[in-house]
């Protein structure tokens, strides 16, 4: 008797929520490597078939509305790229009941923290590794189809076990570092909020955020408030930082910072941490002491001003003993 043996591969499903432009070379090429991808979009304008003529399926339904039309069991993975915030924070609620195990979001690390806020912490938590965001290897390029490829190429790995690599080796020194802007106190000697004092023309907290922020942009950065919240909240909600409240404020410092670290991504590897008043630190002072942090991430790395070490300062996950 003479057998002949041959190998059938069963095509990957890929889920995209969100069939804007750049979902376009996403389809594309997953298509090129063999995959069935669906599209899914709440807005007719975006889940039109003409469009996506190598996806397999393209239809018009809301996040919530999936597993109304789709057997989510049977994807592969799944990247939220809808750009509406709305619609992401669905998603992402829809897709950690599932057991897809590759799950993508499209967005910095401050829009990923922003949406597990909200998302809650019960719910953050059944993504458990799952969850990749920012999606995508670091290929460089800002383009479609460059953010596309870096996507599918991630997408790939994971798919054939290769993503402990290149794949995780993104979330090194500094792209999980965590920013923590203190500014919750009550200013009790400055007579009112300090952070509302004029710097130039702009609030202290405002002026002091904006240099936070022109740190890299992966980092996500949390503002802690206590005090004047009601004021100071508006100053935070009109940038990519997420606001964190202290009900405890009055019990100083250390308490401002556990609300901190309670905000920190699962994969953060230090927490860098200043303070609302701290006005004379500037964009680069702030980069040159992430560099040298990241030339030793297992380190306390500090600012040192009058002989005097402080913040800003940048603590490790898991220092070393006896370094610093």
């Amino acid at each position: 008797m003479r057998l002949f043996f041959d190998s059938v591969a069963v095509p990957h499903e890929l889920l995209l929520v969100g069939g804007g432009p750049d979902a376009l070379p996403v389809v594309e090429f997953g298509a090129a490597l063999g995959w069935r991808v669906t599209v899914a979009d709440h807005r007719p304008a975006y889940a039109e078939a003409v469009r996506f003529p190598r996806a397999r399926r393209v239809l018009l339904s809301t996040p919530p509305e999936l597993t109304q039309h789709l057997d989510l069991t049977r994807f592969d993975a799944a990247v939220v790229m809808s750009h509406h915030l709305a619609t992401d924070l669905a998603a992402l609620a829809t897709l950690a009941a599932t057991s897809i195990p590759y799950v993508g979001l499209l967005g910095p690390a401050t829009r990923r923290q922003r949406l597990l806020s909200d998302l809650g912490a019960a719910t953050a938590a059944k993504f458990g590794t799952r969850l990749h965001a920012p999606v995508g290897l670091e290929l460089g390029g800002r383009d479609p189809a460059s953010i596309a490829l870096a996507i599918v190429a991630e997408i790939q790995a994971h798919l054939h076990d290769k993503g402990h690599g290149q794949a995780l080796d993104r979330n090194t020194a500094a792209s999980s570092l965590h920013v923590m802007l203190l500014a919750a106190g009550s200013s009790s000697r400055f007579g009112s909020p300090k952070q509302l004092a004029d710097i130039a023309g702009r609030p202290m907290l405002a002026r002091t955020l904006d240099t936070v922020l022109q740190l890299e942009r992966r980092h996500p950065v949390t503002v802690v408030l206590g005090a004047d919240r009601e004021r100071l909240e508006p100053l935070v909600r009109t940038t990519p930082a997420c606001v964190a409240f202290n009900p405890d404020h009055a019990q100083g410092m250390a308490s401002s910072i556990r609300v901190g670290l309670a905000q920190a991504p699962s994969d953060a590897r230090g927490a860098l941490i200043t303070l609302a008043d701290r006005v004379a630190v500037t964009a680069d002072d702030l980069r040159q002491l992430v560099s040298r942090w990241e030339q030793h991430p297992d380190r306390i790395v500090a600012a040192m001003y009058d002989d005097t070490i402080g913040v800003p300062a940048i603590f490790p996950r898991r220092p070393v003993p006896g370094a610093g």
